[in-house]
């Protein structure tokens, strides 16, 4: 009934599933919020959910865009009182962004760098074996190859490079990136900051006449929503670490409609050709009853209903996740253990301060690493930081996982 309402009606009588991005980054916040929460079992396995959910969704949509296609192909020859080529131009030009997205390939889209690194961050901090360490630097080196210039991400990847047993590699990547070792027993507090919200998403309808009425087609298109902030510094025991932005969701968004757009355009003409031959096949039978006034005056009311519900019950499905943050921003401190006074400072596009977040005193056990999520609307922050069983003075950690020696 769904699919027979999405052919009849339009796209929004069928349950929204959330675009396929949106369904990876709800995973990536299962497995960020099993860690925050205290659920450090459950981490890995919401991690491999992840994975799982970008495999499964390429392998899902190159199927269907098939087997769209080939019906669409099918409708096409078949000539139904419009011309497809035009519909599919006019989709197209609607479809070019002023900011067109500019991801390393559409297959980011499916594998997003801020979830690889969350993926990579959770891996080690809940390792307990070789294999784990190993594991999280596949991650990592995947981002790597991309923000290679980021400090942080470097000295990630040394280190979890000596973790993963090859000391010498390590080395050289820390020479080359003009880092210094970490010192031995440290801890590290990582900020995953949220900023603004998610571009959302307006129609695009465009009225045309068929051989005895008229139809229409309409499409969702992505709109920009603004965001001052661009970038984030966590300052922590009087030291500035810069964040970066791994993943910025609207270009996500612009890319991945962009990715769909022959998937749409083909159900589009599916529609169309069915909701038209039926205007046409639906004329034509009450005409040709008889050669009566009455007949022909029933044909010329069933065009003009059944145009006005082609136009009016054509509608874009407007749905999506509109409390997603636009930027998604991340950096990471290495420390002795200890006590420091930490806050969150917002940056604009220039570079310049417009707004904080004190976030008191953090403290850092050697060896464990902390997570500081924080989110931003407007210039204002709201961060949370997971309680920890060190945090308590007469509580000691367990102890982590043995670290190889440098």
């Amino acid at each position: 009934s769904q699919q027979i309402g999405r052919i009849l009606v339009n796209e929004k009588t069928a349950p929204y599933e959330g675009e396929v991005f949106e369904q990876i980054l709800l995973q990536a916040y299962q497995a960020k919020n099993a860690y925050l929460s205290g659920n450090r079992e459950g981490v890995i396995t919401e991690v491999l959910r992840c994975y799982d959910i970008q495999d499964k969704a390429r392998k899902l949509y190159d199927e269907e865009l098939r087997t769209t296609q080939a019906e669409a192909d099918k409708q096409t020859s078949s000539g139904e009182g419009f011309n497809p080529k035009e519909v599919e131009a006019e989709m197209q030009k609607a479809y070019t962004y002023e900011n067109q997205a500019k991801l390393q390939t559409p297959e980011a889209v499916y594998d997003m760098r801020y979830v690889r690194y969350l993926s990579a961050w959770l891996r080690d901090a809940v390792a307990t074996r070789q294999a784990d360490y190993n594991s999280a630097l596949i991650d990592l080196k995947w981002v790597a190859d991309i923000f290679g210039d980021v400090p942080f991400v470097q000295q990630d990847l040394a280190r979890l490079t000596r973790l993963s047993g090859d000391t010498q590699g390590a080395k050289e990547i820390r020479d080359k990136a003009g880092l210094g070792p970490i010192p031995q027993g440290a801890g590290s507090v990582s900020l995953f900051l949220e900023a603004g919200t998610a571009p959302k998403k307006r129609e695009f309808k465009i009225i045309f006449p068929t051989f005895s009425g008229a139809a229409a087609f309409a499409m969702p298109i992505y709109e920009p929503t603004p965001n001052r902030v661009s970038g984030a510094i966590l300052e922590i025991g009087g030291v500035r670490h810069e964040a970066a932005c791994l993943t910025d969701v609207q270009e996500v968004a612009f890319q991945y409609h962009r990715d769909r757009l022959p998937l749409m355009i083909a159900r589009q003409i599916i529609r169309l050709a069915v909701k038209i031959g039926l205007q046409e096949g639906g004329r034509a039978v009450i005409a040709n009853s008889s050669n009566s006034i009455g007949a022909q005056a029933g044909a010329l009311a069933w065009t003009v209903g059944a145009s006005v519900w082609n136009v009016v019950s054509e509608q874009a499905d407007l749905r999506c996740w509109r409390t997603l943050p636009k930027r998604m921003i991340v950096t990471r401190a290495y420390l002795p253990e200890g006590d420091y006074p930490a806050r969150v400072i917002l940056l604009d596009e220039t570079g310049a301060s417009i707004g904080s977040e004190d976030l008191g005193t953090i403290r850092v056990a050697a060896n464990q690493h902390r997570m500081i999520s924080a989110r931003s609307l407007g210039t204002r922050v709201f961060a949370d930081l997971g309680h920890e069983s060190y945090d308590d003075p007469e509580t000691v950690p367990e102890p982590a996982a043995p670290e190889p020696p440098k």
